[in-house]
């Protein structure tokens, strides 16, 4: 069910917010919206919040096209005869 309350651009995992969804994210999370406002966002001016979209934007993409070595396919060790 589509209300519009979350975008999706290029790919399946960037999805944002819209205006719409946020005072539905206020409502179901109430305090947290406020709390992140008071602890991270008061000591911010506009420019430092853009700022920090734009650095934690570009770590997204680079952690994105750099799959965590988790991810990476392992090659099984060889059970050991000796026990």
């Amino acid at each position: 069910m589509d209300r519009g309350l979350l975008a999706q651009r290029h790919a399946l995992r960037d999805v944002t917010i819209t205006a719409e969804g946020r005072p539905v994210l206020a409502a179901v999370f109430p305090g947290h919206v406020g709390l992140l406002d008071d602890l991270l966002f008061a000591a911010l001016s506009r420019a430092d919040i853009e700022t920090l979209a734009d650095i934690l934007g570009r770590a997204r993409d680079h952690m994105r096209q750099t799959p965590p070595r988790s991810a990476a396919p392992r090659r099984r060790k060889k059970a050991d005869p000796a026990g």
